[in-house]
């Protein structure tokens, strides 16, 4: 693509057709069928590299937040009861370590407060080594006194329904370009388009940026001597170690029983999955890494994610740092003992990078120093969830700016908020990649 594309009325540019991008093209075009809006993305949809693209996320409604709470147990029921999502969910249950802000005990008291998940309950490790067939009985449990039943929990085809979001969208009219954008096109402190990585330009009345782990480099590229247009401490790029294991046939019906798993302590400190419908485990280790560079044009420091698809996508394990390789096996022999470590052998392990912010909260907000710019960002992987509703707040945020600061959320998703740092101390990287080699 080449040229220049102009202006109109009610044109809207979403960048990155991941959980933030997809909803919100989604409910825009619902929402204003007349509207332009074209959606730009470096791969097709759904995009291997894009956190939101995954066999398996989960789908729960267990917040300590009361209003995260709230919204997901609503998010739940859309992923319930919707045509366009629930064809993709499976209910499993999930099984959960919750240390911080409250524990199982603050999330049980959410459940009543809003009426809903009346079946959870606290379950003792014995209890769990007794249950699921039998899977937990080697688990290292440490000093876990207590988890978190959550038998309402399930868990979604992460890429199929993205594509899936992204699909009915565009059969709503909305445009989807496969092409990389390389900054946005910023004149005296309005945002009027972007600029692909082809040199091409195009151009609209509102810029929603939700490119992931690339949206903080966009903004340094896009104003490189603006600190104000760059992230700043907001969000870092970092990444988690994913795996997925085959399983054979015996293994199948051992592991069918499998729970959504947040085994948030150590050793593990880490999740696995219910098997997929074609016969994969996944395990997730939770501690996050960053890949930080030298940004040249602004002289700043940046996370980005590597620009090769063995550091972004599924991936042969030969292809992933040793030492990243030897967390997981702990993440499996921790949750389901050192024997069924030994047996379990990743196929593929993945890093999964998306941008997090200290308080672990998002970023649905104009930007406060440039107008016509908005975000939509941070913690993708927690955001999945929401997919079927994330686009209303977006619009909202857009469309609707007065309506939108008086809500209590705009609040909380500001782009100038006062960034407490989550109890959870692993939230930011504290280590890089490069030092995994």
């Amino acid at each position: 693509m080449s040229g220049v594309t102009e202006m109109h009325q009610g044109s809207v540019i979403i960048i990155g057709a991941g959980v933030f991008g997809a909803s919100t093209a989604l409910h825009l075009s619902r929402r204003h069928p007349s509207y332009t809006i074209t959606v730009f993305d470096c791969s097709p949809f759904p995009s291997p590299r894009a956190a939101s693209s995954d066999i398996n996320k989960i789908v729960r409604a267990a917040y300590s937040d009361l209003s995260l709470c709230r919204l997901a147990a609503r998010s739940h029921e859309i992923w319930r009861n919707d045509s366009l999502f629930s064809k993709f969910y499976h209910e499993a249950g999930m099984l959960s370590i919750r240390p911080y802000k409250g524990g199982a005990r603050a999330i049980l008291e959410n459940f009543k407060r809003l009426g809903i998940n009346q079946e959870a309950r606290i379950v003792t490790p014995e209890d769990v080594r007794q249950r699921f067939n039998g899977i937990f009985k080697e688990a290292n449990f440490n000093t876990v006194e207590e988890f978190l039943w959550e038998p309402n929990a399930g868990w979604a085809e992460a890429a199929r329904a993205l594509a899936a979001t992204m699909q009915a969208a565009i059969d709503n009219g909305v445009k989807y370009v496969t092409n990389g954008v390389s900054k946005l096109l910023v004149t005296a402190g309005h945002c009027h388009g972007v600029e692909l990585v082809d040199g091409s330009k195009h151009h609209a009345q509102k810029v929603l940026l939700c490119a992931g782990a690339d949206t903080a480099r966009i903004l340094a590229e896009s104003s490189p001597d603006d600190s104000g247009l760059h992230a700043g401490p907001r969000f870092v790029a970092g990444a988690i170690i994913e795996a997925k294991v085959r399983l054979s046939p015996d293994q199948m019906e051992t592991y069918k029983s499998t729970p959504a798993v947040l085994w948030d302590a150590d050793p593990a400190r880490g999740e696995t999955m219910p098997p997929t419908l074609d016969g994969y485990l996944k395990f997730i280790r939770d501690i996050p890494l960053a890949n930080t560079v030298l940004h040249p044009a602004s002289n700043t420091k940046i996370s980005v994610a590597p620009d090769n698809a063995e550091g972004t996508e599924w991936t042969a394990p030969e292809n992933i740092p040793v030492l990243l390789r030897e967390e997981m096996k702990t993440v499996i022999a921790g949750i389901f003992g050192v024997d069924a470590a030994a047996e379990l052998q990743p196929e593929q392990l993945r890093l999964c990078w998306e941008p997090l912010a200290p308080d672990e909260a998002w970023f649905v907000t104009p930007h406060t120093r440039c107008q016509n710019l908005y975000i939509a960002t941070a913690g993708s992987g927690h955001a999945w969830k929401f997919l079927p509703i994330l686009g209303e707040f977006t619009v909202r945020m857009m469309l609707d700016p007065k309506g939108w600061e008086a809500d209590e959320l705009a609040k909380a998703w500001a782009w100038d908020r006062e960034l407490v740092d989550s109890p959870d101390e692993d939230v930011i990287p504290r280590r890089q990649l490069a030092n995994m080699r």
